[in-house]
C-alpha cells in the first residue's frame, strides 16, 4: 500500500511535498520539482521552511506546531491562498492544502500545493469585467429611463453600441493574429473556423485555406515517440472539459510536408450556455528548446571523447612501444634471422592495429570511408583475434567453416571490429576464460528473421564469451554512442563496430543472458562466385622494374620510400615539391624511358601538392598514370581520386605490400 501511495503522490499533477513532524521534507514528486525550480536532493532533509517566504518562515515553524498538535485535514478550495517562494526567491500564490499521514507510527503531514497565479490573475480580469459590464448595465438603464420617449435617439445609441463591440471584436482578432503563439479554433465537426497569424506561419496554410477543413488536414499532429496521430485524443480532452498542458511534446507536419517540433495546449471552446461547441488548441515552436538539448549533448560528447582520447593514447602507445623495442633488438644484430623476421612481423603487426586507432576516431565522425578490398575473411580474423588477446588470460577457440566466402572489407577496419569485440570479450572475462570464434557462410532471405539485412549472400562470425552476461534492460542501448557500464569506459567500442558493419553494408546483434555470457554476431555480405583472383591476406610483396617519379614533403618519407622501391626492382627519383615534379616529369619525356608511374602525395606544405599539379601534368600527358597519397583519409582526393585524373589512392600509413599491389595494378590497367 505504501508502494501504491507513494507511485500516486508521484504521478500526480499536484506539486506534493510530504514533511515529518520536525518540519524536514522527507519527499517531493517531480510535479514539485519542476514547480519550485530544486532538484529532489537538494530538498529531501531540507526544512519546509525553504519553501516559504523569507518575512514568513520565522513564524512558520508556530504555525506547523499548531497543526501537528491538532492535525486536521485542510482540503483545497477553501480559500487558503498563501506565499511560495521559488529557488529563485521568486514568489508566487498558492493554495496549500495539508493532509496528516501516519508513516510505521511516526505522523506525516502531506503538503499538496497548487500554484494560483494564472487563476488570481484570471479571477482579477473577471471581477473587473464584473464590475464593468454591472456599470455599463446601470449606465444603459439610466439612459433608457431618460430616454424613453426619445426611441430615434436610442436606436442612434444602439447604433453606436453596435459599432463599439465590432471594433472591440476587430481588436480581439487583431490581438489573436500579432500574439506569437499559434492559436486555432474548430467547431464540434473538427472544422477549422479561426486561425491565427502565428498560427499560419506555423502550419503553412494561410486563414482563407484553413476555414473549412478538417483539423487533420490543417493541423496533422504527431506523438514524439510514435506515429499515429495525436488529434484524436486532444479533440477528446477538450470535449471532456479538460484542459491539457504544454508539457508534452509532439511533432506538427507542416503544409510543406516539414516536421516541426511544438508543445500543444488544447481548452474546450464554450458558448453563453455553457456548452461545448468546439475547441482551441494554443501551440509554440520549440524548436530552440530541442538546440539546447543537442547542445547540451554535444557538450557531453566532448566530455566523453576527452576519455576515449586517453585510452587510445594508451593503445597507440603500447603498439609504438612494440616497434620501438624491436627496432632496438634488430640494431643489436645478435639475432638469428628467424627471430627478426619474428620481430619484424611483431612491427607491422602493431603499426597496423596503430592505424586502426586513427580509423576508429574517423569512423566515430562522417569520414573513415572504408577503403575496399575483396579478400578471405579467416586469415584476417585469426590474426586479429590472436593480437588482441596478448597479455590477457583468455583462451581462443576457433570453428571456423571450410570455404567461407570472399568478402568486400577495409581490411583495416574490420581488424578494428574484431580488435573491439575482443577487448570487449577480455573485459567481460577478467578472470580467464574461453572465448568462442565460429565462422560461417549463411544466406538471408525475406523469411530468414533478419529484418535489417538485404536477401543475399552474407560470411556469419560470432564471437561467444563466458562473462557475466549483459542485462536486458540495457542491451537495446550498448550499440548506443557514449554508452557504457564502465566506470573508465568511453561507450565507442561497440558503436565504432556498429558505425563500420553498416559502412560495410553488414550488421552486428548480440544474445545475452546473465551469468550465461554473450554472444555477438557479425554480418558481411559474401561473394560466392568471383573471377578475380582473392587476397588472403597473406603479405607479400611485389617486384618490377618500373621508373617511378616520387613526390612527398618529408625527407625521411622519400628516403624509405627510395629504398623500398629500389630493392622492388624499381628506378626511382624523388622531389619534395610539386613545381620540381612538373619540371622533372616534363624532362623525363623527352628521355628514352620517361617515368612510368608518380607517387603524388596531397598534403605539400608551402608548396604545390597532388590536387594542384595533377591538372599540368595531365597537359604534358593525357595518359599520365598517377597515384595519390595521403595521411588524411577524408581528404576529398581519395575519395573522388578518378574524377581527379588519378589511377588509384593510398591512405597512410600504408604497407609495402599494399604500394606494391596498387603500383602493379596500375601499370597493368
Amino acid at each position: 500500500m505504501q508502494k501504491l501511495l507513494l507511485e500516486l503522490i508521484e504521478q500526480s499533477p499536484t506539486a506534493v511535498a510530504v514533511v515529518n513532524s520536525a518540519g524536514k521534507i522527507v519527499y517531493v514528486n517531480t510535479k514539485l520539482e519542476a514547480l519550485f525550480g530544486y532538484r529532489r536532493q537538494d530538498l529531501v532533509q531540507a526544512p519546509i521552511e525553504i519553501l516559504v517566504p523569507e518575512r514568513f518562515t520565522e513564524d512558520h515553524p508556530v504555525l506547523r506546531n499548531n497543526f501537528h498538535a491538532n492535525p486536521i485535514s485542510r482540503p483545497m478550495g477553501t480559500g487558503r491562498n498563501l506565499l511560495a517562494r521559488r529557488k529563485d526567491g521568486i514568489e508566487f500564490p498558492a493554495e496549500i492544502s495539508l493532509t496528516p499521514i501516519m508513516d510505521a507510527g511516526a505522523p506525516l503531514v502531506l503538503n499538496w500545493i497548487i500554484d494560483i497565479s494564472d487563476r488570481q490573475a484570471a479571477e482579477q480580469v473577471l471581477r473587473e469585467s464584473h464590475a464593468e459590464l454591472l456599470r455599463q448595465f446601470r449606465d444603459r438603464t439610466a439612459d433608457l429611463r431618460s430616454i424613453n420617449a426619445e426611441l430615434q435617439q436610442e436606436i442612434s445609441r444602439r447604433r453606436r453600441t453596435e459599432r463599439d463591440l465590432a471594433a472591440k471584436h476587430e481588436m480581439l482578432d487583431t490581438t489573436l493574429r500579432s500574439i506569437s503563439n499559434g492559436v486555432l479554433v474548430a467547431n464540434l465537426a473538427d472544422e477549422v473556423i479561426l486561425i491565427n497569424r502565428a498560427a499560419e506561419a506555423l502550419t503553412g496554410w494561410s486563414h482563407e485555406d484553413a476555414i473549412g477543413q478538417h483539423i487533420s488536414v490543417v493541423f496533422p499532429v504527431i506523438g514524439q515517440y510514435q506515429d499515429e496521430q495525436a488529434q484524436k485524443p486532444l479533440i477528446i480532452n477538450s470535449r471532456q472539459d479538460k484542459i491539457t498542458s504544454e508539457e508534452k511534446e509532439y511533432r506538427l507536419m507542416t503544409k510543406i510536408g516539414r516536421e516541426r517540433p511544438v508543445s500543444i495546449s488544447t481548452a474546450p471552446l464554450k458558448d453563453a450556455d455553457n456548452r461545448i461547441v468546439g475547441m482551441v488548441a494554443v501551440f509554440r515552436d520549440i524548436t530552440w528548446r530541442r538546440q539546447l538539448e543537442e547542445e547540451i549533448l554535444r557538450s557531453e560528447k566532448l566530455s566523453s571523447l576527452s576519455i576515449l582520447a586517453g585510452g587510445l593514447a594508451h593503445d597507440f602507445n603500447n603498439f609504438l612501444q612494440i616497434v620501438a623495442l624491436s627496432i632496438g633488438a634488430i640494431k643489436l644484430q645478435r639475432i638469428g634471422t628467424d627471430d627478426a623476421r619474428g620481430l619484424l612481423d611483431a612491427m607491422e603487426e602493431s603499426i597496423d592495429q596503430a592505424k586502426g586507432i586513427t580509423r576508429q576516431l574517423l569512423d566515430l565522425t562522417s569520414g573513415g570511408i572504408p577503403t575496399k578490398y575483396k579478400m578471405n575473411l579467416g586469415p584476417l580474423l585469426k590474426r586479429g583475434v590472436k593480437f588482441a588477446l596478448q597479455g590477457s588470460r583468455v583462451i581462443a577457440r576457433y570453428k571456423i567453416a571450410d570455404g567461407l566466402w570472399p568478402v568486400d572489407i577495409d581490411p583495416q577496419q574490420i581488424n578494428q571490429v574484431i580488435y573491439n569485440l575482443v577487448i570487449n570479450a577480455c573485459q567481460a572475462m577478467q578472470g580467464g576464460g574461453k572465448l568462442t570464434v565460429c565462422a560461417r557462410n549463411i544466406v538471408i532471405d525475406d523469411d530468414s528473421g533478419h529484418q535489417h539485412l538485404k536477401p543475399g549472400h552474407y560470411v556469419e562470425v560470432s564471437f561467444r564469451d563466458q562473462g557475466p552476461g549483459i542485462p536486458q534492460e540495457i542491451i537495446g542501448s550498448i550499440f548506443d554512442p557514449y554508452f557504457t557500464t564502465r566506470k573508465a569506459g568511453s561507450g565507442l567500442g561497440l558503436f565504432s563496430c556498429y558505425s563500420i558493419l553498416k559502412k560495410h553494408d553488414g550488421r552486428i546483434t548480440v544474445i545475452s543472458k546473465l551469468n550465461r555470457g554473450s554472444n555477438f554476431t557479425t554480418y558481411l555480405p559474401g561473394y560466392p562466385k568471383i573471377d578475380k583472383p582473392v587476397s588472403s591476406g597473406t603479405k607479400k610483396m611485389l617486384t618490377g622494374t618500373a621508373k617511378i617519379l616520387v613526390l612527398d614533403a618529408k625527407e625521411a618519407l622519400r628516403f624509405g620510400m627510395s629504398i623500398l622501391l629500389r630493392e622492388l626492382g624499381y628506378q626511382v627519383h624523388t622531389v619534395a615539391e610539386g613545381a620540381a615534379a612538373i619540371e622533372a616529369y616534363r624532362e623525363s619525356r623527352k628521355a628514352v624511358r620517361p617515368f612510368d608511374v608518380l607517387l603524388l602525395d596531397a598534403n605539400i606544405p608551402g608548396g604545390l601538392a597532388a590536387g594542384e599539379i595533377i591538372g599540368p601534368l595531365r597537359q604534358i600527358n593525357g595518359e599520365i598514370k598517377a597515384i595519390v597519397t595521403s595521411g588524411d583519409s577524408m581528404d576529398p582526393l581519395l575519395e573522388n581520386f578518378q574524377k581527379m585524373g588519378f589511377k588509384a589512392a593510398l591512405v597512410k600509413p600504408f604497407t609495402p605490400e599494399e604500394l606494391s599491389s596498387v603500383i602493379k595494378k596500375v601499370l597493368e590497367d
